[in-house]
C-alpha cells in the first residue's frame, strides 16, 4: 500500500429512522482506528423534518466522525438517485464506496483499517484498482438464491472509485438495493474481482433475496474489459 492516506466513502440514506441511525453512529465511534480514514453520508428527503433534526444533533455530538447530512428531492430508486447520485454530484470524497444500510452496526474492532488493509493487499498485482469487497453479515450471510448456495456472499458492498468509474455506476440504477447486491456480486466475480473481507463483520436485519436477471451483466463486464485497455498496466 502506497503511503497516501486511503479514505472510505460510508454512504447511508434514511427516512424516518433516527434511531437507528444513531445506533450505527454509536457503533462506529466505538469500533473505529482512525476518524480521519473515513466519512459518513447521511442522505435524507427534503421532506423529511424529523430526521433532519436529529441528524444534526447526531452530528453535534460525534464530533469525532467526519459526518456530512444532504437532502434531496424524494425519489423511489434509491439504488441510482441517492447512492449513484451522491457519486455524479462529486459528493464523495472516498477511494472506496461503501454502500451502507441505516439498521447496520459495526462490530469487528479496528474495522476501518482492516477495509483499507484488505482492498490494497488484494489490489496488489493487478493492473487496475477495479474491485468490489464485502465485511461479513452475520445476521444475513446465507443468501437462498440458487447460484450463491456454498458460496461467499456480501451484502452492503465496498466499491473502489475506479470500478464505478469503469462501469458508471456505484449501484445498477434498474434494481432495489438488495437486487443489485446480488447484481454486482456475478458481475464482480465473473471478472475476478469480488473480495471478501472475512476478518470484519458487521450486522443488520435480515434481508430479502430475490433473483435478479443476468441482462447488462455482459454489456457491464465489456465496460471493465475496455477499462482494462485504456488503463491497465
Amino acid at each position: 500500500m502506497d503511503s497516501q492516506k486511503k479514505i472510505i466513502s460510508i454512504i447511508i440514506p434514511t427516512r424516518n429512522r433516527h434511531e437507528l441511525v444513531r445506533r450505527f453512529l454509536n457503533s462506529v465511534n466505538q469500533t473505529a482506528k482512525d476518524f480521519f480514514s473515513f466519512e459518513i453520508i447521511l442522505v435524507i428527503d427534503n421532506d423529511d423534518i424529523v430526521s433532519r433534526k436529529s441528524l444534526f444533533e447526531y452530528q453535534a455530538q460525534y464530533t469525532a466522525i467526519d459526518i456530512r447530512i444532504v437532502s434531496r428531492g424524494r425519489n423511489e430508486n434509491i439504488s441510482d438517485m441517492y447512492y449513484n447520485w451522491l457519486w455524479r454530484e462529486g459528493l464523495l470524497n472516498g477511494d472506496y464506496f461503501w454502500v451502507m444500510g441505516d439498521d447496520v452496526i459495526m462490530i469487528t474492532k479496528d474495522w476501518d483499517k482492516l477495509v483499507i488493509e484488505g482492498i490494497e493487499k488484494y489490489l496488489i498485482g493487478k493492473s487496475d484498482r477495479i474491485c468490489c469487497a464485502f465485511a461479513i453479515d452475520t445476521s444475513s450471510n446465507k443468501p437462498s438464491i440458487k447460484e450463491a448456495k456454498g458460496k461467499l456472499w456480501g451484502w452492503f458492498p465496498i466499491i473502489t472509485r475506479e470500478a464505478c468509474e469503469a462501469v458508471n455506476f456505484i449501484l445498477p440504477k434498474q434494481y432495489p438495493a438488495h437486487g443489485a447486491d446480488i447484481y454486482l456480486a456475478r458481475l464482480y466475480n465473473a471478472i475476478h474481482r469480488y473480495c471478501p473481507l472475512l476478518n470484519i463483520k458487521i450486522h443488520t436485519k435480515t434481508h430479502r433475496t430475490e433473483g435478479v436477471p443476468n441482462d447488462k451483466i455482459a454489456e457491464n463486464v465489456g465496460r471493465i474489459a475496455g477499462f482494462h485497455r485504456r488503463y491497465g498496466s
